[in-house]
């Protein structure tokens, strides 16, 4: 995610060492297996030394804005690069607001759900061979002449999208919990009635495996 956003990495795989960074945010994920209300997350970050490591790892993703804005280089690969173009040239108080918000998700959501999504893709393809095979076949005519992959060459690959959609079914990254809650009148979902002001979730763990066994219409 450092290379998407940043245009830089955070060093892990040429140190062999787990970013100090990361090491905070696996200890946040594992509060956020309590599925607090909101309300009471913001309480407890607002509780003077209570959340010293959250707020010193909200801060490490702030800096890395700060850092990419600081170097007045203009690289359109980079996600950060796209997002700064559409900001004004002083980013206002709501536009630095926002690209601090972008720039923690990516870190936080983008670097959890990916790290998650391709250690089940590699336990995937461990258990059955026969499609690590196939997807070896399929992707080797597709490298260019440095051994590399372009995307523009590979996101029409079949048996690549059908494994990473299967492993998505399988093992989605927010298995529940992704709360909503119904307008006061009420909502339909498939012919069924919802009373307004419930709160609901879909939980996508129960619901693709179901879906998958002809439990669903």
């Amino acid at each position: 995610m450092g290379d998407l956003a940043f245009n830089r990495d955070f060093g892990m795989l040429r140190n062999g060492q787990e970013h100090w960074a990361i090491a905070l945010l696996d200890a946040a994920m594992s509060v956020q297996s309590f599925k607090l209300p909101t309300w009471i997350f913001r309480i407890i970050v607002a509780i003077p030394g209570l959340t010293n490591d959250y707020w010193k790892f909200i801060a490490y993703c702030d800096e890395q804005l700060s850092s990419r804005m600081a170097e007045k280089t203009s690289d359109s690969m980079s996600l950060m690069s796209v997002l700064l173009a559409h900001a004004s040239e002083t980013p206002s108080t709501e536009e630095m607001n926002t690209l601090r918000s972008d720039s923690r998700s990516i870190i936080v959501a983008g670097s959890d759900t990916t790290a998650a999504t391709l250690a089940h893709i590699f336990y995937n393809l461990s258990a059955h061979p026969q499609d690590m095979d196939a997807l070896r076949r399929e992707l080797s005519p597709l490298k260019n002449e440095h051994g590399t992959f372009e995307h523009q060459r590979i996101h029409d690959a079949i048996h690549l999208n059908a494994i990473i959609n299967e492993t998505l079914r399988l093992y989605p990254v927010p298995p529940t919990a992704i709360t909503r809650k119904t307008p006061p009148e009420g909502i339909i979902v498939d012919d069924a009635f919802i009373p307004g002001n419930i709160t609901v979730w879909t939980p996508q763990y129960v619901i693709s495996r179901l879906g998958a066994a002809g439990l669903l219409p």
